[in-house]
């Protein structure tokens, strides 16, 4: 076990693979100390449909650092999206971080943009519908990832230097879900929003206008 100083603690991450495309990656925070447990098998279950074999994974990479990292440091987490099947696919992502006090009972705030930050978030290649997702705006082809394309949803994190006190050996896990859609007319609306009619208010109305616009029939 490494330990890892922080302004207010930062222990490890954990990415931890789940059928279905849900990829848990842990970060867990002491006063003083960092433990890495790293499992990188973010791989979705492979099915066919047809001719096609559908299969798209979640890119979840975490790069130790050499020394222990302190608040506001930068931590290199690589999260996008890779296609090993045979057909186009569209994708989405929720990254939904939480911070759990030393007590282990209170939860404590962790909102994207202010405790937890993320360095570079693409924001050309990628959308934030309003929903807790950031879309995807592109068909990813077969055999493509969003790390080939200089695409990924980002790659690092950065725990708030001014945190308070009550962070002190807290653990802050960061949960990356994972979601695709074959591209036929209109799988990802029913699939993600239950409807084939056109989203009509928000991002999601502008989202929904790219992709469609990728569709086949």
């Amino acid at each position: 076990m490494q330990r890892i100083k922080t302004k207010r603690g930062l222990r490890g991450i954990r990415p931890l693979s789940i059928p279905l495309s849900l990829i848990v990656a842990l970060f867990i925070l002491f006063g003083g100390t960092m433990a890495w447990f790293i499992a990188t098998d973010g791989k979705l279950n492979p099915f066919d449909t047809g001719a096609y074999r559908y299969a798209v994974q979640a890119v979840d990479v975490f790069n130790k650092p050499a020394t222990p990292p302190t608040g506001g440091e930068t931590v290199q987490k690589r999260v996008g999206a890779q296609n090993t099947g045979d057909f186009p696919a569209f994708v989405r992502i929720m990254v939904h971080p939480s911070i759990l006090a030393e007590d282990g009972v209170t939860i404590l705030p962790a909102k994207i943009g202010k405790e937890v930050l993320i360095g570079d978030l693409n924001t050309t290649d990628w959308a934030y519908g309003g929903d807790g997702y950031y879309y995807y705006l592109h068909a990813l082809e077969p055999d493509k990832s969003t790390t080939q394309l200089g695409q990924d949803l980002f790659t690092n994190v950065i725990l708030a230097g001014d945190l308070g006190f009550e962070y002190d050996k807290a653990s802050l896990q960061i949960e990356v879900q994972m979601e695709s859609s074959d591209i036929r007319r209109w799988n990802y609306r029913q699939g993600w929003w239950k409807t084939t009619a056109p989203q009509s208010a928000g991002a999601l109305s502008s989202i929904d206008s790219t992709l469609a616009a990728q569709t086949v029939a």
